[in-house]
């Protein structure tokens, strides 16, 4: 099993077993791994009514409103219905206290930042909404460190949680042990 496996199919085939038995399991993104595969099946995102649901829950925000409703479908479109950049949209929309119908306006601004950004090439055109969501939410922070230089705690609080999301980019979620947020909490 290749989870995860964005590598060049010719880099992956190193790691191919010798012997000519079994099956090979890739979950990719790199769509020249296709020609490695004897079938393939290309995994979409949420359907739009659960895609909706999930903004709006993760924005705190009443899923029976018809005009949230409306907003959310446009929102979740945008983020090609992917729930990691739609879960990220609706923390950062709870947290900034930012209305519904400002969050797309946020996002375009920021997003030919994130398109052009080198820390980000070589990527899925998919994965770029999750990557735009993830920056508002730092800016957020960044932006509160600047208003809190007076208030000493609030600040080294906001701080660490900036090291704390830098350090677990580089970390695969299921090796970020959960103790450490048991011990903080």
């Amino acid at each position: 099993i290749f989870d995860g496996a964005d590598l060049e199919p010719n880099v992956l085939t190193k790691f191919f077993p010798a012997m000519n038995r079994g099956n090979i399991l890739i979950s990719t993104r790199n769509p020249n791994a296709r020609r490695l595969a004897s079938f393939d099946l290309e995994l979409s995102g949420m359907a739009p009514n659960d895609a909706c649901l999930l903004l709006l829950k993760a924005a705190l925000l009443d899923p029976h409103d018809e005009h949230n409703c409306l907003t959310a479908a446009q929102i979740v479109q945008e983020l090609c219905f992917l729930p990691l950049a739609i879960d990220h949209a609706g923390a950062f929309i709870a947290e900034s206290k930012t209305p519904l119908a400002q969050f797309l306006d946020l996002y375009h601004e920021n997003h030919d930042d994130i398109l052009n950004n080198s820390d980000y090439q070589g990527t899925s055109n998919y994965q770029y909404p999750a990557y735009q969501t993830w920056k508002l939410s730092l800016d957020l922070l960044k932006k509160r460190q600047q208003s809190h230089k007076a208030n000493e705690k609030r600040r080294i609080t906001i701080d660490c949680s900036l090291m704390l999301l830098n350090i677990f980019a580089f970390w695969h979620h299921d090796q970020i042990p959960q103790l450490i947020f048991e011990t903080v909490a």
